[in-house]
């Protein structure tokens, strides 16, 4: 990798996406002085301890170099292969922030994925990134612990829905937070978690691909165009991801409806 480069995004990107281990370009900008100089929120990650029970591998740098190596063994499956690279380089960028030791020694990072998110945009702003790209990432960031969490917990449906209906690309989304998990090692015990994901996903589709409420249905029910048709169907959308069937929401639409007749009627 050239060092003498100017174009700090250029850099960046030739580090992401040339060879195999990205890691090694890193390593290279961060032994030559240059990462500091340059992407001061990429120096700040290394000497960030990280608890050792979740993360045996070291602090947030060494995490970060890793995932983004795993991240590159993947990067074929992605629907946005260069945004999902960035996304997992700058998906831990609000730990320097957050990182605290409590009273038992233990070391947290609470609120580093929403931090994450304006340092993630002040970073890739800086050096030129463009704006749909840094949408992208500041979504991945704000999100990639989600999915792990949701299959720990065995969350319900509704809630695996309500994830996947946040994100830019749920697709990428599982492929961030396998790299995530896989870059402390351990990729052999990710299969379980793989298989729940992936799963929820064809139900998020599913769900998706079935009839929905519509302007029209809606007008059907008396509703006019307007901020109220509006809120009754985000309302509609709502309780389609909670599993209803399109004819179930628009009873309940109508019975909210009929209601407020009701009340205004009397009043």
């Amino acid at each position: 990798m050239a060092l003498h480069e100017t174009d700090q995004k250029a850099v960046l990107l030739m580090a992401l996406l040339n060879g195999p281990k990205p890691s090694d370009g890193f390593s290279e900008l961060l032994n030559s002085g240059k990462l500091g100089a340059w992407y001061p929120e990429l120096q700040a990650l290394a000497g960030v301890a990280q608890s050792p029970l979740h993360h045996p591998e070291g602090d947030v740098w060494t995490h970060t170099m890793l995932v983004i190596d795993y991240a590159s063994t993947i990067k074929g499956r992605a629907q946005n292969p260069a945004c999902f690279l960035l996304a997992a380089l700058c998906h831990d960028l609000g730990k320097p922030a957050t990182t605290t030791t409590d009273d038992r020694g233990q070391i947290h990072a609470y609120g580093h994925d929403e931090v994450g998110v304006g340092i993630a945009r002040t970073f890739l702003t800086r050096i030129g990134v463009d704006e749909e790209p840094i949408k992208y990432v500041e979504n991945m960031v704000a999100l990639h612990m989600q999915p792990n969490q949701k299959a720990r917990a065995n969350a319900k449906v509704k809630s695996t829905n309500q994830m996947f209906d946040k994100s830019v690309c749920p697709e990428d989304l599982l492929l961030l937070a396998e790299a995530d998990y896989c870059g402390k090692g351990g990729h052999e015990s990710y299969e379980e978690t793989r298989a729940w994901l992936r799963q929820r996903l064809q139900l998020y589709r599913e769900t998706m691909a079935a009839p929905h409420v519509t302007e029209q249905d809606l007008t059907g029910l008396g509703i006019p165009p307007g901020a109220e048709m509006e809120a009754m169907l985000l309302l509609a959308h709502k309780l389609q991801l909670s599993g209803n069937s399109r004819d179930a929401v628009l009873k309940q639409i109508y019975a909210m409806t009929r209601k407020s007749g009701r009340m205004r009627r009397s009043g």
